[in-house]
């Protein structure tokens, strides 16, 4: 589904844009990055402008 692009329109998948993103759930859950595993919620993420660069 994801390589396909079919995701974007899967009615549980959301699009949130901002340069500090915090992830967080009732339960802890393990979060992915570029297909490895990240880190656990709670997150924040934090994208720095003009760059490609994600940290967690």
């Amino acid at each position: 589904m994801i390589y396909r692009g079919a995701h974007v329109r899967h009615p549980a998948v959301r699009f949130f844009r901002g340069r500090h993103i915090r992830i967080q759930a009732e339960n802890p859950l393990v979060v992915h990055a570029d297909g490895e595993v990240a880190d656990v919620t709670p997150v924040t993420v934090e994208v720095a402008r003009q760059r490609q660069v994600v940290s967690l």
